[in-house]
Parts: C-alpha cells; sequence; structure tokens
C-alpha cells in the first residue's frame, strides 16, 4: 500500500469517527429539544433554552477557554442529557395527553 493510499485510508477512518462524534450529540440535542417542545409546546420556552446553551458554551469558551475541551464537554453533556430522556422521560404519557 502507498503513502497515498494510507493517508487516504486514514482519513476516511477519521472522517467516520468525527461524523459518529458529532452525529449522537447532535441527535441528542434534538431530542431535547424535542422534549422540551413536547411538555411546553411554546417556541418561546425552547428558543429560550437555545439560547442559554448557547450563551453557557460560549461563555465556557471566552473565560476558561479550555479550547477544544469546551466541545467535548458540549458533546458529552448533549449525549448524557439525551440518553437520560431517552431512559427515563416519560414519552408515552406526554403524547397521550396532548392527542
Amino acid at each position: 500500500m502507498g503513502v497515498a493510499e494510507k493517508l487516504t485510508n486514514n482519513m476516511g477512518t477519521s472522517i467516520a469517527i468525527m461524523l459518529v462524534l458529532t452525529l449522537i450529540p447532535t441527535m441528542m440535542h434534538a431530542l431535547v429539544f424535542a422534549y422540551i417542545w413536547t411538555v411546553t409546546q411554546s417556541l418561546a420556552v425552547v428558543t429560550v433554552y437555545h439560547a442559554a446553551f448557547d450563551e453557557i458554551r460560549d461563555a465556557i469558551k471566552t473565560t476558561i477557554g479550555f479550547g477544544s475541551l469546551v466541545e467535548i464537554w458540549q458533546m458529552l453533556t448533549l449525549t448524557v442529557l439525551g440518553g437520560l430522556l431517552l431512559w427515563k422521560g416519560n414519552w408515552k404519557q406526554l403524547t397521550a395527553r396532548k392527542t
């Protein structure tokens, strides 16, 4: 295997790993949005959550400045929060109540 083939193979693996590492927290964040929306049925509440989350993330990034650790903190928090909502969230009761 030549250098170009190894580089291409490593790049493909790196891209796949990054997709998985960013895709899972993104899906969990969407789950948090869905849960907040299902509970409140209010776009204002979802917007306030989004603004608060972004503000906390940006404040940590600018004041503490952990660099890439901020991204890891954000992804870990979203994955844990989304996982907890999947595990403990009472989705059946929420959807039955709204219909």
